[in-house]
């Protein structure tokens, strides 16, 4: 049985999936594991040992990552060679994404980097790397750079430390 939404379209009130979480005991090794149990309305059970969420993504593959990463940095002109310096980039973040657990992966783009696009904007919109371009680019103290703008200082050291670059401000 369904109902239609504002579109027409039939919304299937059986597709509803109840999960239930709970401790694994069965295993004293990893008796600290969380396992997920899923039912559908059919009553197909399903069992997902949630332990795969903090678990790196390819730790196998590190070494081999470790390896080109090398390979590439040694030969390549990163300052001359913009094609090799985005390849080595671009290894550096699959060699994170390999090390990272998905958890960790979830975290840091939906917390961290979200929190420094908006430090970020905030910066543009209040004039702040301007106040920090000037002088040459020489450190700031967060107090003057907070005066310069008319800016409150402890929302201002939050912004900074959430924003890139962090060495810029003491």
């Amino acid at each position: 049985m369904g109902e239609e939404n504002q579109r027409g379209a039939r919304l299937s009130l059986e597709a509803v999936v109840v999960v239930t979480l709970r401790p694994d005991t069965s295993n004293s090794t990893f008796g600290n594991l969380l396992i997920m149990s899923t039912s559908d309305p059919t009553g197909t059970q399903v069992t997902t040992d949630l332990s795969i969420a903090s678990a790196p993504c390819d730790i196998d593959g590190v070494p081999r990552l470790l390896n080109e990463l090398a390979s590439l940095g040694r030969s390549h002109d990163l300052l001359a060679d913009r094609d090799g310096r985005l390849s080595l980039l671009d290894k550096a973040r699959s060699l994170v994404a390999a090390l990272e657990t998905p958890r960790e992966t979830v975290i840091r783009q939906c917390g961290a980097e979200t929190a420094s696009f908006y430090s970020i904007a905030l910066g543009v919109d209040v004039g702040l790397f301007k106040e920090l371009a000037k002088d040459g680019g020489s450190a700031k103290k967060a107090p003057t750079l907070a005066e310069a703008l008319g800016f409150d200082v402890d929302v201002l050291r939050l912004s900074l430390i959430l924003s890139p670059p962090r060495q810029t401000v003491r």
